[in-house]
């Protein structure tokens, strides 16, 4: 473990980011911090986080970040707020919210984009209009909800499986 001590975390990050990311060309003068997060374990490495001097260093990193996929290294924001993004996520799906320049951004089950910043604001956001009710069907699936033009079945914490 004494390797990890001696680590340097701007060149890791600097490193990571030109193997994957391509044409995006970062200098150490350009990270204000990096750091590791959590305890260390055997099986995994531990979250870097990385914070840019820069809005606009942050943000050519977040468009970049699709040069990542298929590595197993996920860029997402270090957010004060990750209880709302999450209830967000659970009422309106995981593809209907997103951060973007530190704020939680949620597409409605119109289509509409709202900001949010507290679980009272995801509560004002017009509730869904289920196209099958749970009482008309008399089942107990998953009621399923009209997206655009797509079937979806309604945002759930636990699904039965």
């Amino acid at each position: 473990m004494e390797s990890l001590k001696d680590e340097n975390l701007c060149e890791l990050s600097l490193s990571l980011f030109s193997n994957h990311l391509g044409g995006l060309k970062l200098s150490a003068d350009q990270i204000c911090k990096s750091v590791r997060l959590g305890l260390p374990k055997q099986d995994k490495p531990r979250p870097l986080m990385i914070k840019f001097f820069s809005e606009v260093v942050r943000d050519s990193v977040w468009y970049a970040k699709a040069g990542f996929k298929g590595t197993g290294i996920t860029v997402s924001e270090f957010l004060t707020k990750q209880r709302v993004f999450i209830a967000a996520r659970e009422r309106f799906g995981i593809s209907n919210c997103w951060t973007k320049s530190a704020r939680i951004v949620i597409m409605d089950y119109d289509g509409k984009r709202h900001t949010i910043e507290s679980v009272g604001d995801i509560e004002k956001i017009k509730a869904c209009s289920p196209c099958v009710s749970p009482e008309a069907s008399g089942s107990d699936k998953p009621t399923t909800y009209v997206v655009g033009n797509k079937k979806r079945r309604a945002p759930s914490a636990k699904r039965n499986k």
